[in-house]
């Protein structure tokens, strides 16, 4: 493999983001390498909700908080992406789509703020919450995206007949197809298959029962 291929793409965007005291010296990045260095949805975030995306042979992993443009996808940042996906979410769902703070935490509260410090601190126990269906579609909507992926229809069906699909498979195990969409699940861990856009999106709690998702 050429060194080139190994190296990363962009500096990574670093910011400490203190959901809970016992995540106040967690690291996030949005840092893109080569898709080869990993697999799956193994993470060097330590504690909260890692959310990455593998498209073609780029590897994204980010947090929250960051604003800087990358050069991968859309180049869209974090926080343009989730105001982004948020829009095309509530036109999807429409009254279905009630995203909650569920913990408290300081910082901004963005919408996709509040989705992954609810991800990052409920366990998937109490994930028949309202707020935790929708922090799962909002932060894979935010990811999708960022590489012009649809959201509309996984939104809608997420979080309307597929709903309890969709918690059966985050707390136990399940996969499923919207449209050229595969939602895969397991405890505390979400993946979605984007075949047209050969994106594949992992959003991985703390609380997931497997590092490869």
């Amino acid at each position: 493999m050429r060194a080139s291929f190994i190296r990363f793409l962009l500096a990574a965007a670093t910011v400490v983001v203190p959901f809970s005291s016992a995540l106040s010296e967690e690291t996030e990045h949005d840092a893109c390498t080569c898709k080869q260095v990993e697999v799956g949805a193994k993470s060097t975030l330590r504690g909260g909700t890692c959310v990455r995306t593998e498209a073609s042979n780029c590897l994204m992993e980010w947090g929250t908080g960051s604003t800087q443009k990358v050069s991968v996808g859309n180049g869209q940042s974090q926080s343009d992406a989730g105001s982004k996906a948020e829009g095309l979410v509530m036109k999807s769902a429409g009254s279905s789509f009630h995203l909650e703070p569920l913990v408290q935490f300081s910082g901004e509260r963005s919408p996709l703020n509040i989705a992954i410090a609810n991800l990052s601190n409920v366990p998937p126990e109490k994930y028949s919450n309202t707020g935790i269906p929708e922090s799962f579609v909002l932060a894979a909507a935010t990811a999708l995206v960022r590489f012009d992926a649809p959201v509309g229809n996984l939104a809608t069906s997420l979080l309307g007949e597929r709903r309890n699909e969709l918690l059966s498979a985050v707390q136990k195990e399940g996969f499923f197809t919207v449209d050229s969409l595969t939602v895969r699940g397991r405890h505390g861990c979400l993946q979605v298959l984007d075949e047209n856009h050969k994106a594949q999106i992992y959003i991985k709690t703390p609380f997931a029962s497997s590092e490869s998702c």
